[in-house]
């Protein structure tokens, strides 16, 4: 026991002279003791129910009851309070009842002072006995927090069942009346697991998270800090519609708060509530903050399997998709080592599956690499994403186009681990290309030798795109023909145009296969040249309502003029 520490005394006597002398000489003898004293049993009652007391020094002979009969009174709500029967009647028969009800010590009273010497020594040592059992009774109970909570991180498989669990098991533990975590959430803390009896405090607290102002509510204090925030005593008189005028309202009387930080990240805050005031010394705040460590140890566990597990059940859909693919695709690292390559790439490029995480890139391509080719990899490295064509030859000698897709290979956090690339086979979408590229060279040939006029006609817009042979035709140039409707009807000679519209009307109506009308047009010149014009719908919307028409204009002015 340090000097420092206080203890209260309680001296009882009837004689009232006696008792304050004593008490005086009892304090002179050791400054540590503090002496409350009382002249009867029942008034000793009352000052027990008022204040803490360390110890009572009490006289036998008393007018409203003996020593041992306010022994057995104490010892029906102060068990293990230090109790020293210090009396002038002494016999066998009084030690052997002091002793079965419950005394601390006894003692004669003597003549002279020294007695208080001695007196104060069994004081001491009766204190210092029932601290040590009270440190040992403590630890025995903080051990087993620790321990319970502990058994139910190493079983506990998520973040809610270990914030569940360890709110469930100290709340468990007398004094605590109430056990919560909470986390920052869009500016307020939630409450993300609790227990105790006061759990109704939550429900009507708001704990708001503002940079700007000073936290006071301990929640928001230790998350605000990352520090632990202690209320040994929540005020009796706490302003009202404070945190603290609810926690009293709810029966709690102090707070630890601990953050729950591991590994930089934060998890949140972990708060204690008392129903007894000045409950937490250092010991047990100590036991809090050790727990904190753990619980947030065991969140941050948690978590990273959670988001382990989470990336492997992506990985195996990634896995299915590339497998299945019917896209070359690969991976490199930031050393251009092949990462992964799915069954058609490595069967493209004669790469066996145990090469894959060995083969640098410009091995697995061989003669095909180049520094063109490395150019590209090392923009993509510095986050560019490519889209291009390249030309191979496979194992089988013939040459495949690929269209191209590059982007970078990103972690969680947005670091560049590599290159993804994704090579889809068009080989026949450029024969195809190639084939209309020269069917559409012999078209036109056929069309200019034909002299035919080609019109297309954007319905919806009336926008229309006329080729040079039908402004030839006319004896305009193409760059004297407006791109609308309009150029065509306003040369059209008026008499012909009612029959001509009725004959495209029908059409655009879906009432004739085809439009066709022979009929004059006006010539650059003024004259009227006959033209037999003939087109058909080519596209219509769901309802049915024409969105594109094509068609010629043939000169037939020779056989009908």
């Amino acid at each position: 026991m340090e000097s420092r520490d206080e203890i209260v005394v309680l001296h009882v006597d009837d004689e009232s002279a006696f008792v304050e002398t004593a008490s005086q000489l009892l304090a002179r003898e050791d400054e540590r003791l503090v002496v409350e004293t009382a002249t009867s049993a029942a008034a000793a009652l009352d000052v027990l129910a008022e204040i803490d007391v360390d110890c009572i020094v009490s006289d036998y002979e008393m007018p409203d009851c003996d020593g041992i009969a306010f022994l057995e009174a104490v010892r029906a709500e102060y068990d293990d309070l230090p109790f020293i029967l210090f009396t002038g009647k002494g016999s066998e028969e009084i030690a052997s009842d002091a002793i079965s009800a419950g005394v601390t010590d006894y003692l004669q009273k003597g003549a002279g002072t020294s007695q208080y010497a001695v007196l104060a020594n069994r004081v001491t040592n009766a204190v210092a006995t029932a601290r040590s059992r009270d440190r040992a009774a403590t630890m025995h109970r903080m051990q087993k927090v620790l321990r319970d909570v502990n058994q139910r991180l190493v079983r506990a498989e998520s973040r809610a069942q270990i914030e569940a669990d360890v709110c469930t098991v100290i709340s468990r533990i007398e004094p605590y009346g109430l056990v919560w975590i909470g986390a920052p959430a869009g500016g307020i803390v939630t409450v993300r697991a609790s227990a105790g009896p006061a759990t109704d405090y939550l429900d009507a607290l708001t704990v708001e998270i503002d940079d700007a102002a000073p936290a006071v509510e301990p929640t928001a204090q230790a998350l605000g800090g990352a520090t632990s925030v202690v209320v040994q005593s929540i005020p009796d008189d706490p302003a009202p519609e404070s945190w603290e005028a609810l926690a009293r309202e709810h029966g709690l009387r102090g707070v630890v708060t601990v953050p729950l930080v591991h590994g930089g990240r934060q998890f949140g805050a972990l708060s204690v509530y008392s129903d007894q005031p000045a409950f937490f010394d250092q010991r047990e705040h100590s036991l809090l903050a050790e727990l904190g460590e753990d619980v947030a140890h065991a969140i941050h566990r948690a978590e990273n399997e959670r988001e382990l597990r989470d990336k492997q059940a992506d990985l195996r859909v990634y896995e299915r998709a590339v497998a299945s693919s019917s896209d070359l695709l690969a991976g490199i690292d930031t050393d251009y080592t092949l990462i992964f390559a799915n069954e058609r790439y490595r069967e493209f490029h004669g790469i066996s599956e145990d090469a894959v995480g060995e083969i640098p890139l410009p091995d697995a391509l061989g003669e095909v690499w180049s520094e063109q080719i490395k150019a590209r990899e090392d923009r993509v490295l510095d986050g560019a994403i490519l889209n291009y064509e390249v030309t191979r030859t496979g194992p089988d000698g013939d040459e495949r186009t690929f269209s191209v897709r590059d982007y970078p290979l990103k972690d969680r956090d947005g670091t560049i681990l590599g290159v993804v690339g994704a090579m889809r086979d068009i080989t026949p979408r450029k024969i195809a290309e190639r084939e209309l590229k020269r069917y559409k060279q012999r078209y036109d040939l056929a069309v200019e030798a034909a002299e035919i006029g080609i019109w297309d006609w954007d319905i919806r817009t009336d926008e229309v795109q006329f080729n040079e042979q039908w402004a030839t035709m006319l004896g305009y140039s193409i760059a004297e023909i407006d791109n609308t409707i309009d150029a065509w009807e306003q040369r059209v000679n008026p008499e012909d145009l009612p029959d001509v519209a009725a004959a495209l009307d029908a059409h655009l109506a879906g009432e004739t296969d085809r439009y066709e009308s022979e009929h004059r047009m006006r010539t650059a010149g003024g004259a009227w040249k006959w033209v037999q014009d003939i087109g058909r719908v080519t596209r219509r919307d769901e309802d049915g309502d024409p969105l594109r028409a094509v068609g010629v204009h043939i000169d037939v002015d020779d056989r009908v003029g």
